[in-house]
């Protein structure tokens, strides 16, 4: 059993003929700790998406770190973090990162920062705006236990994250609504955010 039970799990370093790294904006090399784009390299990897040469042409790019030659390498569009020890953690999905107050935030570690604040079961995380704002703002989307306070998770999650990644708004659910595939359905909790009357 771990010391923290908190703490995400290592997915863990490249297998055999492959190899691993991490773009910051998609081409300068991240250092320890830094947050950035996931890349593979290797005999192992494929040379594309069955039918979909769009997606293909997206993912599958030249290495921006080898100037010399046309290598193929694949853009995984996950988040990691590399450790000392070499290991990379899984942090979220390119997708889910925006830039807010000069920050880039990812999503989905304001979504684990919630999901490890004490009677928070589920939570969900969006940058949405409603009619005529200008600028869009974070909003986390919590399912808690009954006897949990809202304004004791929200100063926890003070404790747990830095000011610019503090939600604007956080709003209760009784249940974060789910797609057939078991993932959060975002577009449905950014179309209920933004029909809602301005506060």
């Amino acid at each position: 059993m771990p010391s923290d039970v908190s703490a995400r799990i290592p997915i863990g370093k490249a297998c055999t003929n492959c190899n691993v790294f991490a773009l910051y904006d998609g081409a300068t090399l991240a250092r320890v700790g830094e947050v950035a784009e996931l890349y593979i390299r290797g005999s192992s990897m494929g040379h594309g998406y069955w039918n979909d040469a769009e997606k293909t042409r997206q993912s599958f790019v030249r290495n921006p770190l080898n100037e010399r030659s046309n290598e193929i390498v694949y853009r995984t569009g996950d988040l990691v973090r590399q450790l000392d020890d070499g290991n990379y953690v899984f942090c979220g999905r390119k997708d889910f990162q925006i830039k807010h107050m000069g920050h880039r935030i990812e999503l989905g570690e304001i979504e684990y920062a919630l999901q490890g604040v004490e009677h928070v079961k589920d939570a969900a995380v969006i940058a949405a705006k409603k009619a005529r704002d200008e600028n869009k703002q974070i909003v986390a989307f919590i399912e808690i236990d009954e006897e949990a306070d809202v304004d004791k998770i929200h100063e926890r999650l003070r404790d747990r994250l830095p000011q610019h990644m503090m939600p604007t708004k956080i709003k209760v659910l009784s249940e974060i609504s789910k797609l057939e595939s078991g993932k959060t359905d975002r577009r449905s909790l950014a179309s209920s955010w933004m029909s809602k009357r301005p506060e």
